[in-house]
């Protein structure tokens, strides 16, 4: 499966959330939030110990979870990472695979987080911290076209 990286667009990781055409997307799995690692403390401090679920050290939201959190509390604006799923979210990404801002991705590593995303069910993964950085899946069309628009 091909993957498209778009590096230092002009918006946040919570814009694209609000803006961008994201059918079939289902959870979202949070590495880092506004520069904290311990997402799903965060989350659970500001919305209850019953929202999302861990994953390793990430958070797991359901979409409509995530655009709850965006809304309310003008989260994901600089230093953030997340990855979308259509499905279940299983695994979280190699450690070694940053897309917080400034980022450099050779065409190894964007190749090697291919194969991830095709295996692992994710669709795309989103960092900010000096614009927006993406990998985005190809089958992903709408949301390639969006950021295609934004370059």
């Amino acid at each position: 499966m091909e993957v498209r990286f778009f590096q230092k667009l002009p918006t946040s990781v919570g814009g694209l959330l609000t803006a961008a055409p994201l059918a079939g997307i289902q959870w979202v799995l949070v590495r880092s939030l506004d520069s904290s690692e311990d997402t799903l403390k965060v989350f659970r401090r500001m919305f209850g110990p019953e929202f999302g679920r861990a994953l390793g050290d990430s958070a797991v939201l359901s979409l409509d979870e995530l655009r709850r959190a965006v809304a309310t509390k003008g989260l994901f604006v600089h230093f953030d990472e997340v990855w979308l799923f259509e499905a279940k979210v299983v695994e979280v990404p190699d450690a070694d695979l940053c897309l917080v801002a400034p980022v450099e991705l050779s065409s190894v590593e964007i190749e090697a987080a291919g194969r991830w995303m095709s295996r692992s069910g994710c669709v795309a993964g989103l960092g900010d911290g000096e614009g927006l950085n993406a990998l985005i899946l190809t089958k992903a069309s709408a949301l390639v076209k969006y950021l295609e628009d934004l370059e």
